[in-house]
């Protein structure tokens, strides 16, 4: 499906990712935790949430291969990505978002959200979940997710407070 957004054209791609996607996929997460998450975590904090080493991409871009996946393109390059895991309690995980710090604001996080939450709702979920970022906490609240709770992810032995946040689909 290819939008356009801002003057811009993106194509929007799903399912699982290649490795040379998920390779790609990783390197915009480490850029982009950096970037953007930076007035609201620590540096100690974001070098553990995000290791920028290869084996630490590897073994990321690993990961994402086993995910369902939504990413917009822009000429040939990512513009952003979301992944969700879908569980057998009949809710749905959102695991990643991530959209190039350039890019933020154009509307590419709603369109990859809105891609993950339709396919959570044809396989079966009633509600998808997500742990957010504090820096991601207002866009998920304005797409209709409710706080649930404060929690504490730990990385490499790193404290990182985030939120549990669901939305319902019924």
């Amino acid at each position: 499906m290819r939008e356009f957004a801002q003057g811009f054209s993106y194509e929007f791609v799903s399912g699982p990712l290649c490795m040379q996607q998920a390779r790609s996929a990783a390197r915009l997460f480490c850029d982009c935790v950096h970037a953007s998450n930076a007035a609201d975590y620590t540096k100690r904090q974001l070098e553990a949430w995000a290791p920028n080493d290869v084996a630490s991409l590897d073994q990321l871009a690993s990961r994402l291969c086993e995910c369902y996946a939504v990413v917009a393109m822009q000429r040939k390059h990512m513009a952003g990505f979301g992944t969700v895991v879908f569980r057998d309690d009949g809710e749905a995980e959102l695991d990643m978002l991530y959209v190039m710090p350039a890019m933020q604001g154009e509307g590419l996080g709603s369109r990859i959200v809105d891609g993950l939450e339709r396919e959570a709702i044809l396989r079966g979920a009633v509600s998808i979940r997500a742990f957010v970022s504090l820096t991601a906490r207002s866009f998920f609240e304005g797409r209709g997710y409710e706080f649930v709770r404060n929690n504490i992810a730990m990385r490499r032995g790193v404290a990182l407070l985030n939120h549990l946040m669901r939305k319902s689909f019924v």
